[in-house]
């Protein structure tokens, strides 16, 4: 069966770490998605039902602003330990608009690209454990 995908697009993005705020985006698309598998009996063609997947979630993250110094007390770059964060947004273009809570977000492959002044600028993909719209 073909997954469940649901996407929501974000604004006024707050980027935390160890309940700090450490940063912000300019857009952020979250996905949802669930696979939905039949189950069989021993011996039966037919499936006896249809159960409820593994849920992932994943993203994409644009322009993300993050101060470095804050990054440095939450995470080991030398050792390219990926930090996981928080991520706390609200829904764009929705009414009523509504707040969204992203748990335990971590960065694919991340890097980090120095910038001029004392933030660093970055488009990248994460995957969550969880995802929470209140």
């Amino acid at each position: 069966m073909a997954p469940i995908k649901q996407s929501v697009a974000l604004e006024d993005i707050k980027i935390r770490m160890g309940g700090n705020t450490v940063g912000g985006a300019q857009s952020l698309d979250i996905n949802l998605t669930q696979e939905n598998k039949p189950i069989y009996e021993g011996g039966s063609k037919k499936p006896r039902e249809i159960k409820d997947g593994l849920m992932a979630y994943t993203g994409t993250i644009e322009r993300l602003f993050l101060d470095v110094d804050s990054i440095k007390d939450f995470s080991d770059l030398n050792n390219g330990d990926n930090p996981y964060f928080d991520i706390i947004a609200t829904t764009k273009n929705k009414n009523p608009e509504r707040k969204v809570t992203i748990t335990d977000a971590k960065l694919k492959g991340f890097k980090l690209n120095f910038a001029m002044g004392e933030e660093t600028k970055i488009t990248q993909e994460f995957d969550a454990l969880d995802a929470d719209m209140s």
